[in-house]
């Protein structure tokens, strides 16, 4: 028996006994056994980051990594706008979509495939509109107390979450009509219209309602 520089034994025989390399044992008769165990092969492990976060709108770059000298990759479940190049790994693209996905991805070599699971998160991209709703499009001067709410959105319209500041302003009628700045719930207005706006950082947003007699 013999040991080669790289690592791998090989022993010949014609006559009983046993091989053992510390791992397996091969058990013989009257037969010659050859064996290389660097010469065996093995399939894929993936060992790149197995979750990833990226903002809607931003540039997403990736790359699958695994043991083993993969010769291609492939992957499922990948969120719109972004791609796979099956030869190097990497994926790449902008996603719009925010969201959580589960993505397969796959490594490939001549003994088989290793997969893992990315967690891909696409958050909300960068704060531009807020959409102003509840109240009523028409109160009575006088008679309620409409409350309003507010939703921001990214460049792509995927909701954010924001804290506002209410206020109210022209046109409407400027001398009575009060909106609370934290809960928005609108109190003295008299007859014409009220302007309420909604305000977070530097995106800002109004309406105006009708104040009947």
């Amino acid at each position: 028996s013999g040991s080669s520089a790289d690592g791998a034994w090989r022993q010949d025989f014609n006559s009983g006994g046993q091989l053992n390399d510390g791992n397996k044992s091969i058990n013989y008769f009257g037969v010659r056994a050859i064996r290389f165990f660097n010469a065996l092969s093995f399939y894929p492990i993936i060992n790149s980051p197995t979750s990833s976060t990226i903002a809607a709108g931003s540039a997403f770059s990736y790359t699958i990594t695994a043991t083993n000298n993969p010769t291609s990759f492939s992957a499922s479940g990948l969120p719109s706008g972004l791609t796979l190049n099956p030869s190097t790994g990497a994926i790449f693209g902008t996603p719009t979509i925010a969201g959580t996905v589960n993505v397969t991805i796959n490594a490939t070599n001549a003994a088989g495939t290793g997969t893992a699971t990315l967690l891909l998160t696409v958050t909300a991209g960068t704060f531009s509109s807020i959409t102003v709703s509840g109240g009523a499009n028409s109160v009575v001067s006088g008679a309620n107390t409409p409350a309003f709410t507010a939703q921001g959105y990214d460049t792509y319209g995927n909701p954010i979450t924001k804290t506002y500041t209410w206020s109210t302003g022209a046109p409407g009628n400027t001398g009575t009509a009060v909106i609370n700045s934290t809960t928005a719930v609108l109190t003295g207005h008299k007859d014409g219209s009220v302007t309420v706006i909604a305000t977070s950082g530097s995106v800002t947003t109004a309406v105006t309602i009708t104040v009947n007699p």
